[in-house]
């Protein structure tokens, strides 16, 4: 059975930038439930957000928490789309339309508040899969990546933006109910391994795989603060 990691197994996620920012256990909590209610492949969709994250606190948007960041972007854990929340209450954007339909605000309902430990027998492999994530034990597979979309939303924000790019649909079979990962103008100078995510035993996850022990980790940090320097100059 699927179980939580500690607090002293969750890993970092840092940057070239100097970003670091140890995942908690609400972290964790608020990843799997993500996971499981975005429908497809989590490693891409919290690879993305790691991403985000970095891109979002660079800019001073004020976020104090990734759990936070989380249920801001993803709609299945968002309060605003609940049946009282901003959108979907009455008299808000989409009060009584497609985006807040019964059976939506009823998953919604179920993914923000039922208790973790019944989310969690929902869907085992996907819990275990982002357990591995929250270690740092699994590779960015969309390198500079900080949006996603379901893809007919996504293909309005690429005609939009003729200069962003989509790297990955996820699952590729499931489209046009698929997510969409996007490469916008924000991070397409970024290098592969901008961001990466730092195991409490010394690895490092990134585009370039799991680079391990702990000189690499050293090695890193050195990088990192020579990159920094380089980016500011």
């Amino acid at each position: 059975m699927a179980t939580l990691p500690k607090a002293s197994e969750l890993a970092r996620i840092q940057s070239r930038t100097g970003e670091d920012y140890k995942l908690t256990p609400l972290d964790a909590e608020w990843a799997i439930r993500m996971g499981i209610f975005e429908g497809s492949d989590p490693i891409p969709v919290l690879w993305t957000m790691a991403q985000r994250w970095v891109l979002f606190r660079a800019q001073g948007k004020g976020y104090k928490t990734f759990a936070a960041f989380l249920r801001d972007f993803s709609q299945p854990i968002n309060p605003k789309w609940l049946r009282t929340g901003e959108f979907c209450k009455p008299g808000g954007a989409y009060a009584g339309k497609g985006p807040c339909s019964e059976d939506k605000l009823a998953r919604r309902a179920f993914a923000q508040t039922a208790p973790l430990s019944q989310i969690m027998l929902r869907d085992q492999t996907t819990v275990n899969t982002v357990v591995s994530w929250l270690k740092g034990e699994i590779p960015n597979p969309v390198p500079r990546a900080t949006d996603f979309a379901q893809e007919p939303v996504a293909e309005g924000f690429l005609e939009r933006n003729p200069t962003a790019e989509a790297i990955l649909r996820v699952p590729a079979n499931g489209c046009p109910n698929c997510n969409v990962m996007i490469v916008t103008d924000a991070t397409q100078r970024w290098p592969a391994d901008y961001v990466w995510i730092a195991a409490a035993n010394g690895n490092l996850a990134s585009a370039s795989g799991i680079q391990s022990s702990k000189p690499t980790v050293r090695f890193a940090k050195a990088f990192a603060r020579a990159v920094t320097s380089f980016w500011r100059a």
